[in-house]
């Protein structure tokens, strides 16, 4: 039998993280919801582990999640491939410097008080386990919609695409106590959380999503995982298919109802499988290969599709300082990406990315390891359950999948934004998916 325990800890600045158990409802001056960080610890039978914390932020640094992971196993014991470290990536949360401005933090000092409460909502929830049965299900929503639309010249814009890719699955994690009620709920979905154009603070729609299906199951947890959502964005569009900026929370938390709907309609109304066994925590760190270094043509030649000039002037001006000095053949051509890989039991399986993996490499590795079969032999049976979540444990840019970085655009140009040798190589996709399924 499996226990789980779980946790809460309120980030939103300001705020005594002791006082604020919950939502407040009206939020305080400055905010629209109260953003927290909340945790999953799941234990097995011979005592393994594995945490899933999630983070009411848009992301964190490599730095930031180094310092988590060394203070969580300094309280804890756990080792870095235990704990999953995800985030909303919600566009209105605090760890920006004007929003923190209000509440006099700096962004460092805001930054620090998020490793103190993270590792400390990572101790309560190993504290808090209890027996439980654990369930897996899928659902379906469209709010969402594809950002790159192709122009006439055959170019990606930003604009909504009602043809282009999206991944409608809503997975749903699902503990239950012996006594039959709902302990916590994990929920994923493949969409930016960047519905709201306000200067104030909050989770988007995952966040009144979290609170409505709080409500609706009593002492529960609730917990949004972001999915591959690297292009995908909340269907808020006019007529024009170009993305309305300005909307206000009341009109988002329709956004989060739809989701808490569909939720809730897999809990209660769907057979949800239940899942048991070990928990095996594995992964690895692979290297994905950029192009570059580029010459001097290379450099006064490069252009852009989609990243703002801004960021390819200064690139240039980095790339051009490299030549002049003879260190641009110092640059890196490839970049650590690390792969998280779980097993609970024979059939489920979680898989977690880094960074922001576009749509169809979430849907490319769901797809190969549950294949789609009427089959009733053994090989059916065989069958997985699978979670794949993205924006884990760190932040390395936008990945994109083949398509993308052949049609170049927005996310294809992460190398411009971080001082990179050059855009990633197409084959970065099929290296991802076929290390998970080496795995």
């Amino acid at each position: 039998m499996l226990k789980c325990g779980t946790a809460r800890i309120c980030i939103s600045p300001g705020a005594d993280p002791k006082e604020v158990t919950d939502y407040r409802n009206p939020p305080p001056a400055g905010f629209y919801h109260d953003v927290f960080v909340k945790a999953v610890a799941l234990e097995d039978e011979s005592g393994r582990r594995l945490v899933i914390a999630d983070l009411d932020i848009i992301n964190f640094r490599e730095d930031m999640l180094e310092r988590i992971r060394a203070g969580i196993k300094e309280k804890t014991g756990l080792e870095s491939g235990e704990v999953l470290m995800c985030v909303s990536h919600t566009h209105s949360g605090p760890i920006r410097e004007e929003p923190l401005k209000q509440f006099g933090l700096s962004v460092e000092d805001y930054r620090s008080l998020l490793v103190e409460r993270v590792v400390a909502v990572v101790e309560s929830a190993l504290a808090d386990t209890e027996p439980i049965d654990l369930f897996f299900g899928r659902g379906d929503l469209h709010i969402s919609i594809n950002r790159r639309w192709r122009n006439a010249n055959g170019l990606p814009v930003w604009r909504a695409n009602p043809y282009g890719e999206v991944d409608p699955e809503v997975g749903v994690l699902k503990a239950v106590r012996a006594d039959g009620s709902v302990k916590s709920v994990v929920m994923s979905y493949a969409c930016h959380a960047s519905a709201i154009g306000t200067s104030l603070i909050g989770n988007d729609y995952p966040g009144f999503a979290q609170e409505i299906i709080e409500n609706r199951f009593g002492d529960c947890t609730a917990l949004f995982s972001q999915g591959c959502a690297g292009e995908i964005k909340p269907y808020n569009i006019n007529t024009n298919y170009k993305f309305m900026y300005g909307i206000p929370p009341s009109a988002v938390a329709g956004l989060g109802w739809e989701l808490a709907k569909e939720v809730t309609r897999v809990i209660e109304q769907t057979p949800m499988e239940e899942v048991a066994g070990d928990i095996i925590v594995g992964g690895r760190v692979i290297s994905l290969p950029m192009e570059g270094p580029p010459s001097a043509e290379q450099i006064a030649g490069a252009d852009s599709r989609g990243a703002e000039q801004e960021a390819v002037a200064q690139w240039k001006k980095f790339m051009s300082a490299k030549v002049a000095d003879g260190t641009i053949g110092e640059i890196p051509t490839t970049r650590p990406y690390e792969i998280a890989y779980i097993e609970i039991g024979e059939r489920f399986r979680l898989v977690a990315l880094q960074g922001e993996p576009c749509v169809r490499i979430g849907r490319r590795i769901k797809e190969q390891l549950t294949p789609n079969t009427a089959d009733n032999s053994t090989d059916a049976r065989n069958i997985r359950s699978v979670l794949v979540l993205g924006y884990v444990n760190g932040w390395s840019g936008y990945i994109p999948s083949s398509d993308v970085l052949r049609a170049g655009g927005y996310e294809a140009e992460s190398h411009f934004f971080h001082n990179w040798a050059g855009q990633y190589k197409p084959d970065i996709e099929d290296l991802i998916v076929r290390s998970v399924l080496e795995m």
